[in-house]
């Protein structure tokens, strides 16, 4: 399984701002790929599904960017990230 998070912080006074574009990139790769609504898990919305034959996970943290590595924390848990 491929993961991709894409940034943001949270909040009306981000919306439609440069710190937003992470998830911007998600939400259009969402769309592209024709992947289900996002579901809160944890501290993050996710969706996924397969692009081609590979797994696919996009996440949205619901942290501010510089705490989004708490989102990412049930991945390494399950040893499911893999950062390379």
């Amino acid at each position: 399984m491929k993961v991709v998070i894409g940034l943001g912080n949270p909040g009306p006074e981000f919306d439609g701002t440069r710190h937003n574009v992470g998830w911007w990139v998600a939400d259009r790769l969402a769309y592209d790929w024709h992947f289900g609504s996002y579901r809160r898990e944890g501290r993050a919305l996710v969706t996924e599904g397969s692009v081609r034959e590979t797994q696919v996970r996009l996440m949205k943290p619901t942290t501010y960017s510089n705490r989004s590595g708490l989102s990412r924390r049930p991945l390494r848990e399950v040893d499911a990230f893999d950062p390379t």
